[in-house]
């Protein structure tokens, strides 16, 4: 017993004696952030307006603290919003009752950018595009809803109700709530999730028979009908979004398959598992090959060497078969359980070797945790673990090649005061396509504008600098980042002594 706790209290504070890890300059670190049943924000419904946005600076300050830069909110969890909608009513997780606003008068998706921005974080607004009622038993929709104004788009299946992708009126309902709030608000990208077509099981069918026959005239076969519906709606949104903003992302977070070899010989991966592709009717890689979407990022949830959804496996043929998107990948740290009957996930080894492998892919360029309340719990120490290796520094979010460069411009001058009350390194603002600022911190006779020299990423014109560190002789740089994350020339620092 000695000799294990021993050895936990060595990963704990030694992880690189295990893991062999480099820190990224640039990197996404997201969380997702879980609106549906209150799993993770508010922590349950009906909370005054002061008491959802003190839960959420309290995610996002605990975020900071493990240098995350990317927040996805679901904003949409079914057939309804945490926003002022005209397509959609309020959700019932913010007031208790479906129809009804939250209390106080505030928008609380705007809300929630400002303070994400406020601290150099993206704001992704995840939706779920097709359920549009989570539990019609338990809890069904009152008479306004479009479920009930638009009974004949619905195809109930099991305990959800959905619309019907194959419907062209469907497409476009759910391609407008998307541009209201590209139109909106300030997002930095809209996110969707797994669900498409529901996964049939149990000789269950999604009963859209009618609808084949009305639309489906083209195809031999209802998959490849499917199929086109769902290509049909990505190409449509993609094209919205871009025409709209072209800084705005459009992600998309898939089943860890795509296709398996056994129904793809050539692409498939050798694996025996669900497939987007085959079960979902999401062609996935469709979508990254013609760059319909920026992002992709895949549930890896599955440990390494899991039988059938094997991580290692899985993340070498994402890396392989998605060039033209930058890929994220969905890490399952609510699996990290010290009594789960699954040894890989007793303690935070597991991630930590993931993300490991991911640094070995040049198209694996992120992560993302699920979800917010596990990370903010911090099972088995994986948030001290990530400060110690992963997330010890602040990182850039990665360049992304389907969304147009802004460059920011050069800082004229920078400044570290040095005084008796306080030390501060300041500058001004030059240009408005300057939307943040990066602070390096270095002893070399050069400069290294590396991850190990980050020493803040800030908003703001000014930061405090502590006596010990003016005693070291640290250097300072600070350069200007754009909207689209490209990055300035650097100034060097001139000091002004006012002792």
């Amino acid at each position: 017993m000695l000799k294990k706790l021993t050895f936990l209290i060595l990963i704990l504070i030694f992880p690189t004696l295990l893991f062999a890890y480099k820190h990224n300059k640039r990197e996404m670190r997201a969380v997702w952030v879980t609106t549906l049943l209150n799993l993770d924000w508010p922590s349950k419904s009906g909370l005054s307006m002061e008491e959802q946005k003190e839960e959420f600076i309290d995610l996002l300050d605990n975020f900071q603290k493990n240098n995350i830069n990317t927040v996805i909110v679901q904003i949409r969890p079914s057939g309804d919003a945490i926003y002022p909608s005209r397509y959609a009513t309020w959700s019932k997780w913010l007031s208790g009752k479906q129809g009804t606003a939250p209390d106080g008068d505030y928008d609380p998706v705007e809300f929630m950018i400002k303070e994400c921005h406020k601290r150099c974080m993206e704001f992704h607004a995840w939706m779920n595009p097709y359920r549009v009622v989570f539990n019609y038993e338990t809890s069904p929709a009152p008479s306004y809803h479009i479920s009930n104004k638009k009974p004949e788009w619905v195809v109930t299946y099991g305990k959800h109700q959905y619309l019907n992708p194959g419907i062209p009126e469907v497409r476009k309902y759910i391609t407008n709530i998307v541009c209201e709030v590209v139109d909106k608000y300030n997002i930095d990208a809209i996110h969707f999730d797994d669900y498409f077509y529901p996964h049939e099981t149990n000789n269950k069918n999604f009963k859209d028979s009618i609808t084949y026959k009305k639309y489906g005239q083209d195809f031999d076969n209802l998959k490849d009908w499917r199929r086109d519906n769902v290509n049909k709606f990505i190409k449509t949104v993609s094209d919205s979004i871009h025409s709209k903003k072209t800084n705005v992302k459009f992600g998309v977070s898939p089943f860890p398959v795509w296709r398996n070899k056994a129904h793809d010989a050539e692409k498939g991966v050798d694996l025996r598992a669900s497939s987007s592709y085959d079960d979902l009717c999401a062609d996935v890689l469709l979508w990254t090959t013609n760059k319909w979407i920026d992002y992709v990022m895949p549930q890896l949830y599955g440990n390494i060497g899991h039988k059938y959804l094997d991580y290692s496996v899985l993340v070498e043929w994402w890396n392989k078969y998605c060039e033209n998107t930058n890929v994220y990948i969905g890490q399952a740290i609510y699996k990290l359980d010290i009594n789960s009957k699954y040894s890989e996930w007793t303690s935070s080894d597991e991630i930590l070797e993931q993300l490991s492998l991911n640094n070995k892919y040049e198209s694996i360029k992120g992560h993302a945790f699920f979800r917010a309340k596990y990370l903010t719990k911090n099972p088995l120490h994986i948030s001290e673990s990530l400060e110690r290796s992963f997330h010890k520094y602040p990182s850039l979010l990665p360049l992304n090649k389907n969304i147009p460069e802004i460059n920011p411009r050069k800082l004229s001058f920078v400044f570290l005061k040095k005084s008796s009350k306080e030390n501060k390194l300041l500058w001004t603002n030059n240009s408005d396509k300057n939307e943040y600022f990066i602070v390096y911190r270095y002893k070399s006779l050069f400069p290294k504008y590396s991850a190990e020299n980050i020493y803040k990423i800030t908003k703001n014109l000014n930061i405090e600098i502590s006596d010990e560190e003016i005693k070291e002789g640290y250097k300072y740089r600070v350069a200007s980042i754009s909207k689209s994350h490209h990055e300035s020339k650097s100034t060097k620092a001139y000091t002004i002594d006012l002792n």
